[in-house]
């Protein structure tokens, strides 16, 4: 009879054992699976397009949703507005200017590049204001509302 128990007792405990891992596993793959993560963008500054890129990249792979809710988002923080899972905040302040190299001008061809790549994180309307206007602002920025930009499509938060 103790026998019997025993291996009851010893199955019982393989089993508790086995559905811990199993629930634990589960557990870690729907947090990597799962798009739940949010980053909520407040006072960017901006900062180097390369590093822009890079951030938006994991950003993506992460499947993180970005909202950019208060203050300013300034230079190349713009770019996050290229992100399919984004909202903005109708207060924020969008800055907006040329590429350059710490505030240095760059040579025509490295400006109409750079430009280029910024341009491209932006929807049709603010593409072609940004490439005709905003650019051209080196010392400073071109100021839009998150109001303006709802109403020219991006999704309000």
């Amino acid at each position: 009879m103790a026998a019997f128990d025993t291996a009851r007792a010893v199955r019982k405990t393989i089993g508790c054992v086995m559905m811990l891992v199993l629930v634990a596993t589960s557990d870690a793959r729907m947090a990597g699976a799962a798009p739940s993560d949010v980053w909520v963008v407040r006072n960017d500054r901006g900062g180097s397009i390369s590093d822009r890129l890079d951030q938006i990249a994991r950003i993506r792979a992460q499947g993180m949703r970005v909202e950019i809710r208060a203050g300013v988002c300034l230079s190349s923080c713009t770019m996050l507005l290229t992100l399919k899972d984004l909202c903005i905040g109708a207060k924020v302040q969008f800055g907006f200017h040329g590429p350059s190299h710490h505030g240095q001008p760059l040579r025509p061809a490295e400006f109409d590049y750079w430009s280029d790549i910024i341009a491209r994180h932006y929807a049709p309307a603010l593409r072609r204001w940004f490439m005709q206007d905003a650019r051209f602002t080196i010392g400073g920025y071109k100021r839009l509302s998150g109001a303006k930009l709802i109403q020219l499509g991006y999704p309000s938060c």
